[in-house]
């Protein structure tokens, strides 16, 4: 997971330096221009990607992938909610958008990784909540629930 979130950072950022017009267009949702939303949205994806590899907490993890999958999910669906019929954003880019695949397929590909992490994320958390696990050996490097 934290691959795809690299990549698709790296192709926004990417996107962003290409400067199409449709980057100074404000974002339906948010309010802003595309080019700052992709920005914010590239460094979030980054940082939890750096996280789910280099992070010490495992629980931690799976709670950002949830957040990220969630807000992604909720980002589309006040999206529809809106009205919204979308335009041909280059959001990961003209690599992506020149490869010979039907318009919007990238955007389904993307939700199905988003919806398939929600669940499993979901699922993970709520077992750990009903089995009342204790953060104890993840809470600290030394296994001390005190350090953590």
């Amino acid at each position: 997971m934290a691959g795809v979130l690299w990549v698709t950072a790296t192709l926004k950022a990417i996107s962003v330096l290409q400067g199409d017009p449709i980057l100074r267009w404000r974002d339906p949702v948010f309010q802003i221009r595309n080019r700052d939303l992709l920005l914010l949205v590239a460094g979030v994806e980054w940082g939890v990607a750096a996280y789910a590899v280099w992070g010490r907490r495992l629980w931690w993890k799976v709670t950002l992938l949830h957040a990220l999958a969630t807000s992604w999910l909720a980002y589309r669906g006040l999206l529809w909610m809106s009205g919204f019929k979308g335009y041909n954003c280059p959001c990961l880019g003209p690599m992506v958008r020149d490869l010979p695949f039907q318009e919007g397929a990238w955007s389904e590909l993307l939700g199905v990784v988003a919806g398939a992490t929600f669940l499993m994320a979901s699922l993970l958390l709520v077992a750990r909540a009903s089995l009342g696990a204790p953060d104890s050996a993840e809470s600290s490097p030394t296994g001390n629930r005190a350090g953590g």
